[in-house]
């Protein structure tokens, strides 16, 4: 979905949250992701961070695709936010509409 965005809007600063610190550096030195898709070569705009609040912080909107454990602290309650995701917060038990903020 980052490399969707990026290819469309060159001019933005994709941000990816990424778990894995080697998949952090992949991406931003080579514009790949050598672990999951390793012939796939990324728009230089896309940007890999481990750090969610780093991802969040000045964002326009959020698209989420991933597991929402460490992010819902970061999210800005009025920030756009567009979930491709499924399933129940780990802890809480939750579904994902009951998790990310409302404004």
């Amino acid at each position: 979905m980052a490399a969707h965005v990026a290819n469309k809007k060159n001019q933005l600063e994709v941000y990816v949250l990424v778990c894995d610190p080697l998949v952090c550096q992949s991406i931003n030195e080579t514009h790949c992701n050598r672990r999951y898709f390793p012939a796939h070569k990324l728009p230089d705009n896309v940007i890999a961070t481990t750090d969610a609040k780093v991802a969040l912080l000045g964002a326009d909107y959020c698209l989420h695709s991933v597991p929402v454990q460490g992010i819902a602290d970061y999210v800005d309650p009025g920030l756009p936010f567009i979930s491709l995701c499924k399933g129940l917060e780990l802890n809480t038990l939750r579904m994902m509409s009951h998790i990310i903020p409302k404004p």
